[in-house]
């Protein structure tokens, strides 16, 4: 939950912030509205060559890895507002919460506004679990070639290069890679 307020409204919004986490509205209309937009959603995706192409990219890097790729369609309509209640349910009642305050408040204020909200809820855990291998995402290493259909216009196509670099610790590589691919867009858009 998040929210924007003034700071004589704080304890009101925590009480806010906290009535989201515990008794967050799942309503049949947006079950409704989810099955409504899918398939037009997922119909202009398909009708734009670069989307189609972004999206097929990480599915091709990490050979379809479903925490980075598109579910389909029929996997997408198969998600349930009862189903997603029942996790959210669950880790709502018992998992840590972080709670972040920016602002001018004074630290007794932000103190008590979650002690009275926050605070009053039941225990549960201190710290989130590590997951760290959840974090982790295994790429391609061989060099190929993937090829996504879409279903815009025949004569519209969509051409994108990717190779192994590092990742974004070093800010000095990073700009350098990034000034790279700059460069060979402009030489590609010159040819």
């Amino acid at each position: 939950a998040s929210g924007e307020t003034t700071s004589d409204k704080l304890a009101t919004q925590m009480k806010v912030s906290a009535a989201y986490l515990t008794d967050f509205g799942f309503r049949q209309s947006a079950q409704d509205r989810w099955e409504a937009i899918i398939p037009p959603v997922l119909a202009q995706i398909n009708g734009l060559p670069a989307q189609v192409a972004s999206l097929g990219q990480a599915d091709a890097l990490t050979d379809g890895d479903e925490r980075v790729s598109l579910p389909g369609q029929e996997e997408l309509l198969a998600f349930s507002q009862a189903g997603i209640a029942e996790a959210y349910r669950a880790n709502a009642a018992s998992a840590a919460i972080e709670i972040g305050n920016v602002g001018d408040v004074s630290e007794a204020d932000a103190i008590a506004a979650v002690r009275q909200t926050f605070g009053a809820l039941p225990e549960r855990g201190a710290a989130a679990p590590a997951l760290a291998e959840l974090r982790t995402i295994t790429t391609s290493a061989p060099e190929r070639t993937v090829t996504l259909p879409h279903n815009g216009a025949a004569d519209q196509a969509f051409v994108l290069v990717t190779w192994r670099t590092t990742d974004d610790d070093d800010l000095e590589t990073a700009v350098g890679l990034t000034m790279l691919q700059e460069s060979v867009n402009v030489m590609l858009n010159e040819k």
